[in-house]
């Protein structure tokens, strides 16, 4: 899909269609910006923003009952995005515990589990010093790392993470479509067959379940239904794996 700096972005199409209220439908673009009916009045899209990948990390976290997460996003439109995606998730989740535990007279049946949530949320650009922004990370007590960034932005962090011992035994990293493309891809941690088959599910369901259907046909719910595919652990570990060796 074109970049937003790229001379094919539609945007221009998209800005003099708004004004004369002529629908415009993007068949590729997964930019986040474009679901700001603010800007692109008359905007439509056949596959869903790449925001829309945190509600698979939101089911991963879930599934797996990772309670606290680090969140490391680009500090641009689409990395905010993703952050308040993910946010809004847990933000729900939270508050649909809190009232279900508070609506329950029956203390057995109390969910005592604690909700999941962003321990830090860390932004970066390009003046960043990404050596002293994973530093912060470790620091932390959470080991599961969310990624949100471009192509090149997700290579020199991979990069940056790996001079740190950052992409081994005991982290994992939950990464998205872009986090996964081109030179990204080369960079990208290995030889953790756990952390491979979350690099995996993270790409593939978002790849294949939500381009099936567009932004308003249910691209998020489409979303949530793929977490029952995550019933058997051991199972998609290796699917995963043995996929990823075969790309």
């Amino acid at each position: 899909p074109p970049q937003s700096n790229d001379h094919l972005t539609p945007t221009p199409v998209s800005y003099t269609a708004g004004f004369y209220r002529i629908p415009v439908v993007g068949l590729t673009t997964r930019m986040s910006i474009y679901s700001d009916k603010s800007i692109h009045l008359s905007f439509l899209r056949t596959v869903p923003p790449y925001s829309h990948q945190a509600q698979v990390w939101f089911d991963l976290m879930r599934e797996f009952r990772w309670n606290h997460i680090i969140l490391i996003v680009s500090d641009d439109h689409e990395g905010r995005a993703a952050q308040k995606k993910l946010e809004t998730l847990l933000e729900e989740r939270e508050t649909k515990t809190k009232n279900r535990n508070y609506e329950n007279l029956d203390q057995q049946n109390f969910d005592f589990r604690r909700t999941p949530k962003a321990e830090k949320v860390l932004l970066f650009s390009q003046d960043t010093n990404l050596t002293a922004l994973l530093l912060e990370a470790k620091d932390l007590e959470a080991r599961v790392i969310i990624l949100s960034a471009s192509e090149d932005e997700a290579m020199a962090v991979y990069k940056a993470a790996r001079q740190l011992n950052m992409t081994g035994s005991g982290y994992v990293w939950l990464v998205g479509e872009r986090e996964m493309s081109g030179k990204a891809l080369s960079e990208a941690p290995d030889g953790n067959a756990f952390l491979v088959f979350l690099l995996f599910i993270s790409l593939s369901v978002v790849s294949s379940a939500s381009i099936q259907q567009g932004e308003h046909h249910g691209a998020a719910a489409g979303l949530r239904g793929e977490h029952q595919h995550l019933a058997d652990r051991a199972a998609l570990q290796t699917v995963g794996t043995a996929h990823l060796l075969h790309v």
